[in-house]
């Protein structure tokens, strides 16, 4: 629960140089977890955009997580997203998408490792 918080605190922190960080960035990075619940802008994902912008960053995020803190290989990172990911995205179009291409690009870069 701990641990979740940095949803929140992501927008408090965001919030207060708003004046300097544009609103899609902001909304992005505080809502990054949006999966679970961890909603501080209240996403509306009626915006198709954001809604790709949103997947993108949860998958990278977890696929990051899982290499560089759970030292996971590749693969197993794919798996640890994937179940994460799909109870909630399992018949989403696009998510499938978006995981096809973090699939690709980890497999054939370290890029998205080692953001850590």
């Amino acid at each position: 629960a701990f641990w979740d918080r940095h949803g929140y605190w992501t927008h408090d922190i965001l919030e207060t140089a708003s004046e300097d960080i544009p609103s899609r960035a902001r909304v992005v990075a505080g809502s990054h977890h949006m999966d679970r619940g961890i909603d501080p802008y209240q996403f509306s994902s009626g915006d198709y955009v954001a809604t790709l912008e949103h997947m993108i960053l949860m998958a990278v995020d977890k696929y990051q997580a899982a290499v560089a803190r759970g030292h996971n290989t590749h693969g197993e990172a794919m798996d640890v997203i994937k179940g994460i990911l799909s109870p909630k995205y399992g018949n989403d179009v696009i998510m499938k998408h978006v995981l096809k291409v973090v699939d690709e690009v980890g497999r054939e870069e370290a890029l998205l490792a080692e953001a850590a």
